[in-house]
Parts: C-alpha cells; sequence; structure tokens
C-alpha cells in the first residue's frame, strides 16, 4: 500500500475537523425542535457514550479497569459535565441558536483566566483586554434579544455561560489529572457519574415519550458524543494541536448557517458586532495559551 504524503495526512485531519464541528455545530438545531424535558435529553446524552465506551473497553482489556483512574480531578471533571451538558440543553432551549453558540464560546478565555490560578500559568494583562472584548460582545449579542422574552434570555445567557464554565473546569481537571486517560477511558469516566444520576429518570419518562423521539435523541449522541468527539481527536494525531483548536471554531460558522437556514434566524447588526468581538477575544485567549507551550508540536 502506498504511504501518504504529508500533505494528504494533514487534508484527511482537516476533513475529519469539518465532519466533526459540523455535528457538533447543527446539533442545537435537534435542542430546540425535539421539544423534549432537559434532564431527559442529557441523561440520553451521556447514557450512549458509556455504553459504546463501556463496552469497547471491555472488549479490549477483557473489563473495565477505571479505577486507577478515578481520582479527585476526574471527579471534578465528571461533575463539572453534569453542569455542562444540563445547562447546554437549557441554554439552547431558551436562546435562538446564533446567540447560544457565540455565548457559548466564552470559553477559551475561561480557561485562560482559570489557568492563572489552577495550573499556575503566568499572567499578561492582554488577558483582561480579551476578557473585556469578549463580556461587552456578549452584551451586544444579547442586547436586541432581551425586548423580545428578557426572562427566557437571561435564563438562557446564564446556562450556557454556566456550559462555558463548566467545560473551563472539566478540561483543566483533565489536564490537572496525573494519571492521564486514554480517549474511550476519558469519555467514559466524564460522562459516567451524569448518566448513573439521571438513568432512573431516563427509565421513568421513557414510556411517555414517542419513540421516534428517543431514537432521534440516540442518533444525536452516538453523532456528537462519539463520531465527532473520536473524529476530532483522530485528527489530532495528524496535526499539531494549537491548529485543531483553531479549526474548532468551524462550529460556530455551522452553527450560525444552521441558525439561519433552519431556524431562520436573522443575524443583527448587534449580533454579528457582538459576536465578532467574542471570536476574536476566544482566539486571542487560545493564542496566548498555545504560545506558552514548552515545546511546541510539529505536524
Amino acid at each position: 500500500m502506498e504511504k501518504l504524503t504529508g500533505k494528504t495526512v494533514a487534508q484527511i485531519a482537516y476533513i475529519e475537523i469539518v465532519i466533526a464541528t459540523f455535528i457538533w455545530g447543527i446539533c442545537g438545531t435537534y435542542v430546540r425542535l425535539i421539544h423534549l424535558p432537559v434532564a431527559y435529553m442529557a441523561g440520553i446524552r451521556m447514557l450512549v457514550p458509556v455504553l459504546f465506551t463501556g463496552a469497547w473497553i471491555m472488549m479490549k482489556s477483557s473489563g473495565i479497569r477505571l479505577y486507577t483512574l478515578w481520582n479527585k480531578y476526574v471527579i471534578i471533571a465528571a461533575i463539572a459535565n453534569i453542569s455542562r451538558v444540563v445547562c447546554y440543553f437549557i441554554g439552547f432551549s431558551f436562546l435562538p441558536l446564533g446567540n447560544a453558540i457565540l455565548i457559548m464560546y466564552t470559553w477559551p478565555i475561561i480557561v485562560s483566566v482559570m489557568a492563572i490560578w489552577i495550573l499556575n500559568e503566568p499572567f499578561q494583562p492582554k488577558q483582561l483586554g480579551l476578557g473585556f472584548l469578549a463580556l461587552t460582545g456578549v452584551a451586544l449579542v444579547q442586547v436586541e434579544s432581551l425586548k423580545f422574552n428578557p426572562h427566557h434570555m437571561i435564563a438562557g445567557t446564564l446556562a450556557t455561560l454556566g456550559c462555558a464554565i463548566s467545560n473551563s473546569i472539566m478540561l483543566l481537571a483533565f489536564q490537572k489529572s496525573p494519571h492521564p486517560a486514554g480517549r474511550p477511558e476519558m469519555v467514559f469516566s466524564q460522562n459516567a457519574f451524569g448518566a448513573l444520576l439521571l438513568l432512573p429518570y431516563v427509565l421513568w419518562k421513557f414510556p411517555a415519550i414517542p419513540l421516534y423521539k428517543t431514537a432521534i435523541s440516540i442518533g444525536v449522541s452516538v453523532s456528537v458524543g462519539i463520531v465527532g468527539f473520536f473524529l476530532f481527536f483522530s485528527a489530532l494525531k495528524r496535526i499539531p494541536t494549537s491548529q485543531g483548536a483553531m479549526l474548532a471554531y468551524l462550529e460556530v460558522l455551522f452553527a450560525m448557517a444552521a441558525a439561519v437556514l433552519i431556524m431562520h434566524e436573522s443575524l443583527t447588526p448587534a449580533m454579528l458586532v457582538g459576536g465578532t468581538l467574542i471570536l476574536v477575544g476566544s482566539l486571542g485567549a487560545q493564542r496566548i495559551r498555545n504560545s506558552r507551550l514548552i515545546a511546541p508540536e510539529t505536524p
């Protein structure tokens, strides 16, 4: 078999990231259109990856030997993941899709600030300016929407910011963990607590939920929690992590396209300006963190 060139390998990685970010970007339309209880969607979302990765680990290692991974940082990450998933579904249920995805992408700034305290990363004055830039963007994105349904907008904004904060805590906790897990083990451990917590609710509501809605929820969970995740991390084997992290912002473009084409949302001038400020602030924060790597990665 002919060996792939470096250029071809990189192109495969780009395709994998495009597919992964497309899956993640259109997930919000499922939340807006399916009309299911938040706890039911969150339970399915965490239960499906646990079942798939648990079965995979059992086949590969003749049993689930995850007890060595359960340190305090993994437990913190698992708790943060419950908050992240629940807040995601609340935020995307209440907010227009475009607003929600833009606010959610404040997480790189939150990670950058939290890393100063949690990972003892050096503080850079630029971070204050980038943080202010993103907060100004959040205010602009929401300012026009508040006049339509202020209660939903406030609840949705707080929930989406909660999702961004929880995602940041989860990422930093895994980074802080002294025993790094493989990808299947990481997916299993971050979702196991939430799956166990919400399983009774899912079983209780299951008879009352139309079967086709449960099937759609399972399909979305497989796509988002397994296919998208593994495609993205497969791509990171072929290109630098910093480059992959930047390409992950394609999720915002796909979500905005879905907001306009599927949900028929309008992009107001305030939303466009605010979204630009959020993305500039987040990209800047991510570049600052990438520049702190001790040994730069190579493709």
